[in-house]
């Protein structure tokens, strides 16, 4: 589970309507209820744990971010994180807190943008690993 505690889920994959315009929502947001840790679904590698605020890099939307590369070849992405508490070459199992939730990037209150894309990069629907 990406959180320890109860979640919900505040916008699904694919496409929906942000400030008036299409968008092709590649990730989930959840919010947690009962606990604001953002745990590890599977475990692996982190390969970059960061903070993005260039804007003319598109990841700044991400804003503060952990990408786990997963023992089964895809990438994790936990994004507008308050907090990140691992660091890059760390190794993760499953469950271990990678961050707090957050509001940073382009975000509209506080939540996790979790998305997952498969080894060519393309983004697949990340809700079977919630």
């Amino acid at each position: 589970m990406i959180y320890s505690g109860k979640f919900k889920v505040t916008s699904p994959f694919g496409w929906r309507t942000l400030n008036g315009a299409a968008d092709d929502h590649k990730g989930i947001d959840v919010v947690g209820i009962t606990d604001k840790h953002v745990c590890a679904v599977v475990g692996g590698r982190v390969a970059v744990s960061t903070i993005i605020t260039d804007k003319s890099d598109r990841t700044w939307e991400w804003g503060n971010y952990v990408r786990v590369d997963g023992v089964d070849g895809r990438r994790y992405y936990y994004c507008h994180l308050s907090k990140r508490l691992v660091k890059a070459g760390q190794q993760v199992k499953v469950g271990d807190p990678l961050g707090i939730e957050g509001n940073t990037g382009y975000s509209f209150g506080s939540h996790c943008h979790f998305e997952v894309r498969d080894r060519a990069g393309n983004p697949i629907n990340p809700a079977p690993f919630l």
